[in-house]
């Protein structure tokens, strides 16, 4: 009973997180630690902590994420290789997010090879979701953090790629990355194709602050550059089809 509320107060806590709530996020992810406590499950507090530490990261505590990704990792240990790599992919995000390219690096990849050693059905089922296209993108997320845009974007792209038509929320987010990434690198055409994608996935399928926040920085990079028939078509498009939501 407690382990099914603990999930249900974490999944409570990424929603709420994810619509610009972060107050109510804390809450939610404190009384999920308070009911996995009482269950002694080691692995599902590893991933309530993580997700503690992405709202750290998302709203501007860094310090705290490197703490809790630390703690999460270390607390890992004892837990399937599964879960092992997705505490240490968090800490490389962590790490990439207060500049510490070493440590980023370092994490990331102990997270690839902890996943490669990973033993089919071992996991716990919540941790379905912890694959090689999620472990891809905070790979890329983390270089886009540290400025390294050709590698972020190859990275975002294989990940959207490998998970097809799942995931609609992560693709907004990881395609909003790669579409800055592609304007950051002077290739504004395609910055904007992908950036259409983010729109149509925004307006048909998905209502994310996180990929609303990277469409708005990817709008004003591009209206900073000057009018062009690019930029004015794109703008036009997503009025069209955001405005509709």
């Amino acid at each position: 009973m407690y382990g099914a509320a603990a999930e249900i107060a974490r999944l409570a806590g990424w929603a709420a997180a994810d619509s610009g709530r972060h107050a109510a996020g804390q809450k939610y992810y404190l009384a999920a630690l308070r009911a996995t406590a009482a269950t002694g499950d080691r692995a599902m507090g590893v991933n309530i902590v993580g997700f503690m530490g992405a709202q750290a990261y998302s709203t501007g505590r860094l310090d705290d994420a490197t703490r809790l990704m630390d703690l999460a990792a270390t607390e890992s240990a004892r837990t399937p290789e599964a879960v092992q790599a997705m505490a240490w992919a968090r800490v490389g995000r962590a790490y990439a997010k207060v500049g510490n390219q070493d440590t980023a690096r370092a994490a990331l990849g102990r997270a690839t090879g902890l996943l490669n050693r990973a033993v089919t059905g071992d996991a716990p089922p919540w941790a379905y979701w912890v694959d090689e296209p999620r472990i891809a993108a905070r790979l890329g997320r983390a270089l886009y953090d540290m400025g390294d845009y050709k590698s972020a974007e190859r990275e975002l792209v294989a990940a959207t790629t490998a998970c097809g038509e799942r995931y609609p929320r992560d693709r907004a987010t990881w395609l909003g990355r790669v579409a800055t990434a592609q304007l950051r690198c002077g290739r504004v055409d395609e910055g904007c194709a992908t950036a259409r994608r983010v729109v149509d996935l925004l307006a048909d399928h998905v209502d994310t602050e996180r990929a609303e926040h990277l469409l708005r920085t990817f709008r004003q990079e591009l209206s900073a550059r000057g009018p062009s028939v690019t930029s004015r078509e794109f703008a036009e498009y997503a009025t069209v089809r955001l405005g509709a939501k």
